[in-house]
């Protein structure tokens, strides 16, 4: 049976304009981005760029893309809770049955679904790379994949920041600064550093040649691997190599040292671990929500047998 609050959530926002104005805006964007990298290609198709210039508006999309959820989620998710405690309705769904985690839970997958309409909303753009020949269809979908565990992840984080506001403005506010601070958080073991036994792999050309994936993984961590910044870069920087010649050049010690642990794994199996990663920080998200709506509906429901 479906969830209700999914049901009246959805149909509530889906009746009105904005989100639908949201989805033609961001075809348009993806479009723009799309013809733009790609116009010296479209000019002189047989080019020895071409191939790159295809790749690069790739990956120019796929920023692009995961920008836009980064953005809309916080508009998308801020008034899930705090909305509700605004137009002082939360009580009214605290004394019914559904229950403090089909709320959140309701709440999160109708904001999840619409951004999902809104990612597949930018499919046309990337197909261009797909029938140009410059990406292949399996990475279309791998990308795809991606774009989905960050989605939720974003909106399971707003959710989460909604639960803790009284007020829809300040928990937007709460889930735009949240976000980088988890990417931040999941990116500690690179800015603090690599132990000896590790760089002296890295940086000795012998030994970084004969090493493996999973131990390039088990250098870096659990952390890093659920870090949806590296599943991102490894899909930017796969076939492009545009990273490659920046980091080499700069030599930017920990970021070159990750850069390097990056390169070892292949894009799939990364972005794979990242997408477990994100649905991992997603369910956690959603319970904390639920455990912080639980006294609150226990303490309603109290009021309302005494007053009865």
């Amino acid at each position: 049976m479906i969830n209700p609050i999914l049901a009246s959530s959805a149909r509530r926002r889906l009746r009105g304009a904005r989100f639908h104005i949201l989805v033609l805006a961001a075809m348009a964007l993806s479009l723009g981005v799309a013809l733009y990298a790609m116009s010296g290609m479209i000019r002189n198709p047989r080019a020895l760029s071409a191939y790159t210039e295809g790749l690069r508006a790739y990956a120019a999309l796929v920023g692009v893309e995961t920008l836009l959820l980064a953005l809309v989620a916080p508009a998308m998710t801020g008034a899930a809770i705090a909305g509700e405690r605004e137009r002082q309705t939360l009580e009214l769904l605290l004394v019914t049955r559904t229950g403090a985690f089909r709320i959140v839970s309701g709440k999160l997958l109708e904001s999840f679904a619409l951004l999902l309409l809104l990612q597949w909303s930018t499919l046309p753009a990337q197909g261009l790379c797909v029938l140009s020949g410059c990406v292949t269809l399996q990475r279309l979908l791998v990308t795809q994949g991606f774009l989905a565990a960050f989605a939720l992840l974003a909106a399971s984080l707003g959710v989460f920041c909604s639960t803790l506001s009284r007020h829809t403005m300040t928990a937007v506010i709460l889930s735009l600064l949240a976000l980088p601070l988890l990417l931040f958080l999941l990116s500690l073991p690179a800015f603090l550093g690599y132990p000896q036994r590790v760089t002296d792999v890295l940086y000795d050309s012998r030994r970084y040649a004969e090493m493996t994936e999973g131990q390039a993984m088990a250098m870096m961590g659990p952390v890093l691997l659920a870090n949806p910044g590296v599943s991102l870069f490894s899909l930017l920087e796969s076939g492009t190599g545009a990273f490659q010649e920046l980091f080499l050049w700069r030599g930017w010690g920990r970021i070159l040292a990750t850069y390097k642990l990056i390169d070892r794994v292949e894009t799939g199996k990364l972005v794979l671990l990242g997408m477990a990663g994100m649905a991992v920080l997603s369910v956690l998200l959603v319970a904390l929500s639920a455990l912080l709506l639980r006294p609150v509906s226990a303490h309603v429901r109290g009021r309302k047998g005494k007053k009865s």
